[in-house]
Parts: C-alpha cells; sequence; structure tokens
C-alpha cells in the first residue's frame, strides 16, 4: 500500500474525502548581517542557530537583515484532480497568500504532507500569527515522514520514497537562487518554482 493509499483513508466519521487537504510550502531562507571579531559575516540562515558553528555562539535577532519566510503553497483537495496554488507574487501579496492558505486549512478535517508536523503546520502557525489570524479549525495531521520512518527505508526523503514506491515524484530540486529569483520578479523562476511546489502536490497523492 502506497503512502497515498494509506493517507487517503480517512477516520469513519469523516465521509467526504474532499475534507482531505494535501498541501506543501516553499519558503526562502533569510540573511543576517554580523560583527565578529573586527570582520563583517553576511549570509543566508533557515535558523540562526546554524551560525553556532562558524561563530561559536548564535547570533543575535537584530543581526538579521530578512527572516526567512513562506514564499508559495500549493494543495489539493484528496480525489480532485486540480492543484490550487498560491504565491507572494501573485495578486494580494504575501498576506494574500497566507490567507487563502488559511482558507483551505480551516475546512480540513485531515492534512497531509510530508514532515507537516515537524515544519509546514509549525510555519503556518507563525505566519497566520504575523497578520493577526486566528488558529484555523483543528484538523488532524497525516504526517507521511513520521509514517515512514515506522518503516524501514534508508532514507525517509520524499524524492526516495516516491522514486523507490514507483510514485510520480518531484520536478527539480529546490534552488535558492531560482526562490530568490521568483520573489524578485523573474518569470521563469517564478514559473520554475511553481512547477516543483505542485510537483510536491503530485509526489504525496
Amino acid at each position: 500500500m502506497s503512502i497515498a493509499q494509506i493517507a487517503s483513508q480517512p477516520p469513519a466519521r469523516l465521509q467526504n474525502a474532499h475534507n482531505v487537504l494535501v498541501y506543501d510550502l516553499e519558503r526562502v531562507p533569510g540573511r543576517a548581517r554580523h560583527q565578529h571579531r573586527g570582520l563583517t559575516i553576511e549570509g543566508d540562515f533557515w535558523d540562526l542557530n546554524s551560525w553556532n558553528q562558524p561563530l561559536g555562539y548564535r547570533p543575535p535577532a537584530e543581526s538579521v537583515i530578512e527572516w526567512p519566510r513562506t514564499i508559495s503553497a500549493a494543495w489539493r483537495w484528496y480525489g480532485k484532480p486540480k492543484i490550487h496554488f498560491a504565491a507572494e507574487w501573485q495578486a494580494g501579496g504575501h498576506e494574500g497568500m497566507i490567507r487563502k492558505l488559511w482558507d483551505a486549512h480551516d475546512k480540513a478535517q485531515i492534512t497531509v504532507g510530508h514532515n507537516i508536523k515537524g515544519f509546514d503546520e509549525r510555519k503556518m502557525l507563525t505566519d497566520w500569527l504575523l497578520y493577526g489570524m486566528p488558529r484555523p479549525a483543528p484538523a488532524k495531521p497525516f504526517d507521511t515522514l513520521t509514517e515512514a520512518r515506522k518503516l524501514g527505508f534508508e532514507s525517509n526523503t520524499l524524492a526516495s520514497l516516491t522514486d523507490r514506491l514507483g510514485i510520480e515524484t518531484k520536478t527539480d530540486k529546490y534552488d535558492v537562487v531560482t526562490a530568490r529569483a521568483a520573489v524578485a520578479g523573474d518569470k521563469a523562476a517564478q514559473k520554475k518554482l511553481r512547477a516543483y511546489n505542485e510537483g510536491d502536490i503530485d509526489a504525496s497523492t
């Protein structure tokens, strides 16, 4: 039985499979500039703790030039062919994108994704809070990474799992340069990132 087949089996009380939301986020790293021993260090980061090794300590928040952020999201109602997509470069900007995903999440009774418990759900809670939005209606997450770890695969990345299970997989690899170009307005980069984001939905369903 594939991951998608497992995820398609909702509890008996859930009769409408369209309440199963499969979604995925794409994000761009933040940037920080920090003075250290007379040198100016600048670079990307996903978490400030990642600078512990080169610096020997975590740089303060005051060193952040730009925080990491969600730049696009793709989702599909399980059993439906259409993949929905929203990005900060579309009409409504970043807030409009976040509100679209809130609307979808608020309708869901089950959410499905790879590492959504440890990553996507937490990032969305932060995004909603930053815009003063309440939590959406409660939904039960089905994390395909958590389920994969119960098995014996040597690699639990989505690309590896779908390849070994013979499921349609990702179209490309995430690239920071492409992500930054997309948010800067590069149409080709936006198209490429959208294909990558939507590819994760195909891989999960």
